[in-house]
């Protein structure tokens, strides 16, 4: 059996070709894992805050019975939301005072100025997490009310 240049040519264009795809099929396996993760850390953070706000603002209304229910929940939240925070991929500048902030919430439910400090962090990591470094696949959330230019 005689092998042409063509057919040497065509095996190594291939086995380029297959290289290529796998490439391409993890790069786009990676983005679009690190973008999910994202979004589903980032919804259960929102879901917690939530829950966060509105257990603090039970705590002032309720008995002592029922505020211990309250503060148990708070706490836990604090706690988990601690744990998407740090799981969360991108950059965030102020991470550890947020996670500080959380922290403190926890250790102490009744203190009703760090739930304005929690707002405000909250705020800030909304509008400041991003991706580590600027690329053509990332967006930054900096509006200056201009129009897009292609």
């Amino acid at each position: 059996m005689q092998y042409t240049w063509i057919d040497i040519l065509n095996c190594i264009m291939g086995t380029f070709s297959a290289m290529g795809m796998i490439f391409i099929t993890y790069y786009v396996y990676r983005l679009t894992n690190k973008s999910s993760r994202q979004d589903s850390y980032f919804t259960r953070m929102v879901d917690l805050y939530y829950k966060i706000e509105e257990d603090s603002l039970l705590l002032v209304d309720c008995n002592e019975m029922s505020q211990i229910h309250i503060v148990k929940r708070i706490e836990v939240n604090s706690t988990i939301m601690i744990y998407y925070l740090l799981r969360i991929p991108g950059f965030y500048k102020d991470r550890l005072n947020f996670m500080a902030i959380l922290y403190d919430i926890a250790k102490d439910p009744y203190n009703c100025n760090k739930y304005i400090e929690l707002s405000n962090k909250f705020k800030s990591f909304c509008w400041e997490i991003r991706d580590k470094k600027k690329s053509s696949h990332s967006m930054s959330f900096d509006y200056d009310g201009k129009e897009f230019e292609y």
